[in-house]
């Protein structure tokens, strides 16, 4: 086993001491001004990220919606029991008209979970009519 840092021998921490002591104190600064500068940059970095996480999760729910969706744009719909039309699906929100009070809902991509879509199904489900009976 090694000795400890501390009982090295004192030749090797005046070596030490003599090196430090040749560090011009101008490089010694700018080393400091550049490692604040990084630590800087990581916190306004932190701080941009926590800012946009609400457009972060818009962005991906609009996304999700949009591939996930069996709802066209422009088809009727029930919106929480109230009627309405899909219009556009944006980045950051999504907009139905009301069509019983035409009336336009926007609603933000991030709260597109808490709605309750119904869609009419078609005449037909799986080639045979829907008034059948088996």
């Amino acid at each position: 086993m090694g000795a400890p840092l501390l009982l090295v021998s004192p030749v090797w921490w005046l070596e030490a001491l003599r090196q430090v002591s040749e560090v011009d104190p101008a490089q010694i600064e700018s080393m400091i001004q550049s490692l604040a500068g990084y630590a800087f940059g990581l916190f306004l970095l932190a701080c941009l990220a926590l800012l946009s996480r609400q457009a972060v999760e818009n962005i991906v729910a609009g996304w999700i919606f949009k591939r996930g969706a069996e709802l066209a744009y422009d088809q009727t719909c029930l919106l929480s029991g109230r009627p309405a039309r899909l219009i556009r699906v944006g980045t950051f929100r999504t907009i139905f008209i009301m069509t019983d009070r035409f009336t336009k809902l926007i609603v933000p991509n991030s709260q597109l979970h808490e709605l309750v879509l119904e869609v009419k199904l078609s005449k037909h489900i799986n080639g045979e009519s829907a008034n059948e009976e088996n």
